[in-house]
């Protein structure tokens, strides 16, 4: 997973920030912006779509991806949406580079689950392999991406390990609720909606919460920096790469050069 994602999104890398010298967490301009965008998206986009589709509509039973589909009206509204949610994905998953490389390779694989419903869609009668895929994938992978925080020091300080633990284990009952309604339940619309708007909106609050650690990290950080920066320089010089000394001048010249041990003892012989 690693290999594929740094050949996926490596390249894209060069157009996130870099971080100086004492900065801890650098996020992306572009990070709160695309993560408060994929809940506002995905959500306003069944809403709408829903007002356009016939009566026998039913959001309670049916799918978004009917919307979306080849016997949905207006299907270009649905459609949209996922590919907007589906960038916005991408955006986070070059701009959140404080994030753990397995938590941002979790956003990668949604964005490209989201990519591939909208490519795939559902078609007028039962449904295709390929967009069953994608969708199951985008489930597994949104609902396991709290889980993958916990792997990451930064989003550790942000958010606590105890706290994507929890939010994990509510993610996947959702995910299990959504299974069960798919089997045998009559309000698979309404599971398949609460989830995606859930689970969309938690990028937003680790977006929030790496920016607040970062905040609370810079202002401890910065008295100490202009206490360093105040302290007066010592005078001492260092010699450059390559110098000699030469041969001393003065009167340290004249003086005579100190005898090696035993030339007392040669001496007093001698005499």
């Amino acid at each position: 997973m690693n290999d594929v994602y740094r050949a996926l999104a490596g390249r894209a890398m060069i157009w996130a920030p870099t971080a100086p010298p004492g900065a801890p967490y650098p996020l992306a301009p572009w990070a709160v912006g695309s993560a408060a965008l994929a809940p506002l998206a995905v959500t306003l986009g069944w809403l709408v779509a829903g007002t356009l589709q016939p009566r026998d509509y039913s959001p309670w039973r049916q799918t978004v991806s009917v919307m979306s589909g080849y016997a949905g009206a207006d299907r270009w509204v649905m459609t949209a949406a996922m590919l907007l949610v589906a960038l916005c994905y991408l955006a986070m998953t070059v701009g959140i580079r404080p994030l753990p490389l397995r938590a941002r390779a979790g956003l990668l694989v949604s964005a490209l689950a989201g990519l591939g419903i909208a490519v795939f869609p559902q078609p007028a009668h039962g449904s295709t392999v390929a967009h069953m895929f994608c969708t199951s994938v985008g489930e597994v992978a949104l609902a396991t991406w709290p889980g993958l925080l916990t792997f990451g020091r930064s989003s550790v300080r942000a958010l606590g390990r105890r706290v994507s633990l929890i939010v994990s284990v509510a993610f996947l009952l959702l995910m299990v609720w959504l299974v069960i309604e798919v089997r045998v339940g009559p309000n698979l619309g309404f599971a398949e909606r609460l989830s995606c708007s859930v689970q969309t909106c938690w990028p937003l609050v680790v977006v929030l919460a790496l920016r607040r650690t970062r905040s609370r990290v810079a202002a401890v950080e910065a008295p100490s920096a202009s206490a360093r920066a105040s302290r007066p320089r010592s005078r001492m010089t260092i010699a450059p790469s390559g110098f000699r000394p030469g041969p001393a001048r003065g009167p340290a010249a004249h003086r005579p050069a100190p005898l090696p041990p035993g030339a007392h003892r040669d001496r007093s012989r001698a005499s």
